[in-house]
């Protein structure tokens, strides 16, 4: 689930801005449900720069 080489497969590697969060390659720079690590952010935060509701 968390794995760099077997993200949610195996063999399934992601991109080097992106993190392996419960299977799923995410981008942790904006991903609502994952942003800044995994799970972060309230449901309706925005992700901006790895941060919820930056302004």
């Amino acid at each position: 689930m968390t794995d760099i080489v077997n993200c949610g497969m195996c063999g399934r590697k992601y991109k080097y801005s992106k993190m392996c969060c419960k299977g799923k390659c995410v981008n942790l720079s904006w991903d609502e449900k994952n942003c800044g690590q995994c799970n972060k952010c309230k449901k309706g935060d925005t992700c901006v720069y790895g941060m919820c509701n930056y302004v």
